[in-house]
């Protein structure tokens, strides 16, 4: 009884926390993709670009995985970016340059 409760609720469990991401990571690309004036298709469209190509580096890296070969080092790459966040960054938020590097101009938020 208890391995037939685990097997039900295990992956019940991946798959609501999955869409709750889902749904925050969505509606946070959008407002921030809005919040730099676009609208419209591309402002509906954009997260999914954004959330499909972690997704599909991810499944890259997991392909690999199990065929006991090393994955692809791009997609490890991509597949790491949805671990810290899109990439993109509040409109106002500050950057700091890490050591040896200096801001390409005040304010611009790109490191050289």
């Amino acid at each position: 009884m208890t391995d037939r409760l685990i097997r039900i609720t295990t992956p019940l469990a991946v798959v609501t926390v999955a869409v709750v991401a889902a749904i925050i990571s969505y509606q946070h690309a959008y407002e921030l993709v809005r919040s730099h004036g676009e609208s419209g298709m591309t402002a509906r469209l954009l997260p999914f670009t954004v959330d499909g190509l972690i997704w599909a580096a991810s499944m890259v890296v997991l392909d690999a995985n199990r065929r006991n070969q090393p994955a692809p080092r791009l997609a490890v790459v991509q597949a790491g970016r949805g671990h810290r966040g899109h990439g993109w960054r509040q409109p106002g938020a500050r950057r700091r340059a890490r050591p040896g590097q200096r801001m390409a101009r005040p304010g611009a938020g790109r490191i050289i």
